[in-house]
């Protein structure tokens, strides 16, 4: 009796437990965690349901705490106990403690992680030709698996994955690798064997190009990193299908292999392609607080005199550009493949805060792609420049026109997740151009800009950006200075937002921008989510021009503060800012409308 009675009783409490819980809408507050010291924090929680609020979430107010359900909680702790058996803590314990203030639960989670089991004897039981010995040893040092480790589910698993790739890269499409796991008697040490059967090597049979194409089927095959009779490999395959598609001529690229209807060992590929209209037409309209009214289109010839050569004609209008016409040709893989070579002629005017400028002219550039992180760029241009004083510049006449010839060189190196909202890795880009070389040698310079951008992620939604950018310029050989319409200026939607767009820059005597030889500017942005499509920013800018080569005075630099709100969309987030000057200067709000990150 008194044992039935205390059932009564805990299975009482039990219900009464859960229906406080379900009905006063109890919320998370907090969860610790104490016990672990080889799994963390971060990786127990990534297995539960049931999440504490983020630090940095916790300034989001108006996002209200996560719903504790007792059950759900129940279902966390079960998924713990399996991740730590997944990982080699056989006797692990989990138990938990709930306490609750103003309806919001702290949760205590206890764990004792007890001896984990490690690997033994990890043994490779190979059957069929020479090579797969080969192949095994030639992959064993980069398997996650080893001995006197901590045994890993996951550590089984990857293995087994890599051990069939790499016996498919060699041509073994079909090999039966199997595993198994022998525990010692006390669950703390095991044996893993790995049983490979490579059975028969294949080959790459007939391939057909099919599918809606008319580029010459000699082009195509230029582009195939396999041949019939060679050696059956998936990373081909996989190479061949990004080379066709980054001809940007094909709306699809699919490669299939026809296994069920291999003869002599070799398996036919089919090569589907749907090619694009070799004429392509763009328009935009737009509308930006410094652009105002925007207004592009762009004329596309795919496969201009056959191959992957291609034809763009643009035109673009905007406040500050009142006219931009260029016709860019492209020639892809020109000697090697991934250098590609650009002739660009172009008319430009442009408008700026003291003058108006037109620059007609062309330009030659050389980019090859050493991978998808790292490119490098060799240019060479000519253009001549009319300029128009709209104040009182004073400009004598070799600087209202002038004929230039520039030498430039750029590289960039990008690691970010992503092209429109990243929040990992970093960007590094730089260039170095000099100006005097060949035609227009009546002006000598050289520039040179540095930027780095970095992201970081502060939790699963909220993430840190950093900008940092240095440039300067001087004037050399016989000029005096440098000419205005390259110098530097800063301030607008990309720069120090706390002022209007190339309003910070050194000034003449009568007070009008006259563009600085050093620019040094720097951003700090954190990014938050607020609803939907809909996030936030909190930034901060600082720098300055100054009109003298490295003439970096740190005791004379410009600060803004701002708030931002983010939208979603295809083609980058819209962007309102709004920013206004602090420390040295007067509180005067900036507000910016604009398309893309600001870094």
């Amino acid at each position: 009796m008194p044992i039935l009675k205390a059932c009564c009783i805990l299975l009482l409490y039990i219900l009464t437990f859960t229906s406080n819980y379900a009905q006063k809408s109890y919320r998370v507050k907090n969860i610790h965690i104490e016990g672990n010291e080889i799994l963390t924090d971060e990786s127990l929680f990534k297995q539960m349901n049931t999440l504490p609020a983020k630090k940095l979430d916790k300034l989001l107010f108006w996002k209200r705490r996560q719903l504790f359900t007792l059950s759900v909680f129940d279902d966390d702790i079960e998924r713990l106990k399996s991740y730590y058996l997944r990982n080699g803590f056989a006797s692990s314990k989990i138990s938990y403690a709930i306490d609750s203030v103003k309806r919001k639960v702290n949760l205590h989670i206890k764990i004792v992680e007890s001896d984990f089991i490690k690997i033994n004897q990890l043994n490779y039981v190979i059957s069929g030709d020479s090579i797969a010995q080969f192949i095994v040893d030639s992959i064993k040092p980069s398997l996650p698996i080893k001995e006197n480790r901590r045994f890993k589910d996951d550590d089984i698993f990857k293995t087994k994955e890599l051990l069939e790739k790499s016996f498919e890269k060699y041509g073994y499409p079909f090999a039966n690798i199997d595993y198994k796991i022998q525990l010692n008697k006390e669950h703390t040490l095991s044996d893993v064997a790995y049983h490979i059967d490579s059975e028969k090597k294949y080959y790459f049979g007939n391939i057909s190009i099919l599918g809606d194409t008319l580029t010459p089927r000699k082009f195509i095959h230029k582009y195939i990193a396999f041949s019939s009779n060679q050696t059956y490999n998936q990373p081909n395959i996989d190479k061949t299908q990004q080379r066709l598609f980054d001809t940007e001529l094909f709306h699809y690229v699919i490669i299939k292999s026809i296994k069920d209807s291999i003869q002599d060992n070799k398996i036919p590929v089919e090569i589907w392609l749907k090619e694009l209209p070799h004429w392509q037409f763009e328009g935009g309209v737009g509308f930006g607080t410094e652009d105002r009214l925007r207004l592009s289109a762009q004329l596309t010839r795919l496969s201009f005199f056959g191959g992957t050569r291609r034809l763009i004609f643009k035109a673009k209008t905007s406040h500050f550009v009142p006219l931009h016409l260029e016709l860019k040709f492209i020639q892809p893989d020109l000697w090697l493949e991934n250098l590609d070579m650009i002739v660009k002629p172009f008319f430009l005017r442009e408008r700026e805060p003291s003058f108006m400028i037109d620059r007609f002219g062309g330009s030659l550039n050389f980019i090859y792609e050493f991978n998808k992180r790292l490119s490098i760029n060799l240019g060479y241009a000519v253009e001549r420049d009319q300029i128009q004083e709209l104040n009182e510049l004073q400009l004598n006449e070799d600087e209202l026109n002038h004929e230039k010839s520039i030498i430039s060189i750029g590289s960039d190196y990008n690691t970010t997740n992503s092209k429109f909202y990243p929040t990992k890795g970093y960007k590094l880009s730089g260039s170095l151009s000099y100006a005097g070389l060949g035609f227009g040698e009546d002006i000598h310079y050289y520039q040179t800009v540095l930027s780095w951008y970095k992201y970081h992620e502060l939790s699963k939604a909220i993430s840190l950006a950093f900008r940092l950018k240095s440039g300067i310029m001087q004037a050399t050989e016989n000029s005096s200075q440098t000419p205005i319409e390259e110098r530097f200026f800063a301030g607008g939607a990309s720069s120090l937002r706390g002022w209007s767009r190339h309003s910070i820059s050194p000034v003449n005597a009568d007070g009008f921008a006259t563009g600085g030889n050093t620019i040094l500017e720097t951003s700090a942005e954190v990014r938050f989510p607020i609803y939907d499509i809909f996030g936030g920013v909190v930034f901060t800018d600082i720098g300055n021009v100054w009109l003298e080569t490295f003439e970096y005075d740190f005791y004379n630099l410009r600060y803004n503060a701002g708030v931002g709100i983010r939208v979603k969309s295809p083609i980058g987030p819209i962007r309102l800012d709004m920013a206004s000057p602090v420390i040295k200067d007067s509180f005067n709000f900036q507000f910016f409308i604009s398309i893309g990150q600001t870094f």
